[in-house]
């Protein structure tokens, strides 16, 4: 739309297909482009490919009780829950071609993470998590319940929060149960939520290792 500024001046905006502009106290016309320059480079390519796997992710994750730890996230830094969610991932993906596992944020916020956070795999199903409290907490804190993100060999994942007792901060160690079925399991992330997941910690990356003896 045109706007005139006074009965000498050029009209300045869009009409048709010209744009009508003012620089130096001089009027200009330009035509529009008919065509928009999209070269299709290789870099070009990759980013667009990381962002639609990272925008895929965030799909699966805001079908899980994930959904509100982002939105609560979001909430307190004033920006869009997907848009804090691609912010914290996209340096995850690598195009088309790989994930970088322990640069995932399944969660974030700002509940502190616990320290010397250890995996311990104890039988095919179970594994043992251990962690200390070294820094001084908050009382409300020590209650705080422990979430772990469980990664499957084929990208899929699973939201698991342990039983009671065992699935505190205060109590320092977690019998976890890897989904039933499930042949490969190759990470955990590990974070703490408060009991009305309006906070929560970012998660702690831990590969579990392939036999009970071994220890990460």
């Amino acid at each position: 739309m045109a706007t005139r500024k006074s009965l000498f001046d050029c009209f300045s905006g869009k009409l048709g297909n010209v744009v009508l502009y003012t620089r130096f106290g001089k009027g200009f016309v330009r035509i529009c482009p008919t065509r928009v320059n999209n070269p299709r480079t290789e870099l070009q390519m990759f980013y667009r490919a990381r962002l639609r796997r990272v925008n895929t992710f965030y799909s699966a994750v805001r079908q899980t009780p994930l959904a509100e730890i982002w939105r609560a996230a979001a909430r307190e830094v004033n920006t869009g829950a997907n848009v804090l969610f691609n912010k914290m991932n996209i340096r995850a993906f690598n195009g088309e071609k790989g994930i970088f596992y322990d640069r995932l944020h399944f969660t974030t916020g700002s509940l502190p993470l616990a320290e010397e956070m250890r995996v311990r795999r104890l039988s095919e199903r179970e594994v043992l998590l251990t962690w200390k409290n070294i820094a001084v907490l908050n009382k409300d804190r020590k209650w705080d319940r422990l979430l772990v993100i469980v990664m499957m060999e084929n990208d899929l994942f699973d939201v698991i929060l342990p039983k009671v007792p065992g699935s505190m901060r205060w109590d320092e160690e977690a019998v976890v149960c890897l989904p039933e079925g499930v042949k490969e399991v190759k990470y955990l992330y590990c974070a703490f939520v408060s009991g009305n997941w309006d906070k929560c910690s970012d998660n702690q990356f831990l590969e579990i290792p392939d036999s009970a003896e071994s220890v990460r």
